[in-house]
């Protein structure tokens, strides 16, 4: 039977890591053990990951530091925190570095199953998603068509808060108050938003001619906008 996405276990327990892979591998996952972030890297040099799970107490560098590196490297690997931590400040850190789910010991099988099968579905969203956002070029890109075109800060900004958010509509009041704290400086009003969406939806529109949905924004009247394609987003150097 043909495996599923492959998945790095870096844990310093050996007992935990083999009950860990043993679980995974039953459920048709590729996995790869690792007991510390040399370890993690001999496995890159010869495989590529979807997904590391990750302890935070570990020989030599923490999993903080190994989530950073991942996180920079491999801008699309999920990254799971499944550590004895239950402080409130790792958990902000674990998020900070790059985590894209915290879990605490002991946890439930299943939850982290259900955990990584979610991690699992986003990355192959990802994957066949042809929009791609550079948010360190101001740069928004289409794979099929070749377009690479060039956005402001704030035109930046609001694709990628939309590409984040989770509930696929995002609220004008939400979007400036994201706005605002990402750009202090600026005198940034609903109107001011509305603007720059218009300008935006224009440029994509003007660039895509009639291969892709013209408008890649879609504005909900007394909702908001979302969407109207997935979008990768880069934003580690």
């Amino acid at each position: 039977m043909q495996k599923g996405p492959a998945i790095a276990i870096v844990e310093d327990d050996r007992f935990l890591r083999e009950e860990l892979a043993c679980f995974f591998e039953a459920h048709q996952y590729q996995v790869h053990e690792a007991n510390c972030m040399e370890g993690l890297f001999d496995i890159l040099r010869e495989y590529t990951l979807n997904l590391a799970i990750l302890d935070l107490n570990l020989p030599g560098q923490s999993g903080f530091e190994i989530a950073r590196n991942l996180r920079e490297r491999i801008p699309d690997i999920g990254i799971i925190m499944l550590t004895a931590r239950t402080r409130i400040d790792d958990r902000v850190k674990g998020y900070d570095v790059g985590a894209d789910i915290y879990l605490t010991k002991p946890t439930a099988p299943r939850e982290l199953l259900a955990a990584v099968t979610r991690l699992s579905r986003r990355n192959a969203e990802l994957m066949d998603s042809q929009w791609v956002l550079d948010v360190r070029q101001f740069e928004l890109m289409h794979k099929q068509l070749g377009l690479r075109i060039q956005l402001t800060a704030a035109e930046t900004a609001i694709l990628r808060s939309l590409a984040l958010e989770s509930t696929g509509i995002l609220g004008l009041t939400d979007l400036l108050e994201q706005l605002k704290a990402q750009f202090p400086d600026r005198a940034n009003t609903q109107r001011s938003i509305e603007n720059t969406i218009s300008r935006l939806r224009k440029k994509i529109a003007d660039q895509v001619g009639d291969v892709e949905p013209k408008s890649l924004l879609r504005a909900h009247r007394n909702l908001g906008y979302q969407l109207a394609a997935k979008i990768k987003i880069i934003e580690s150097k």
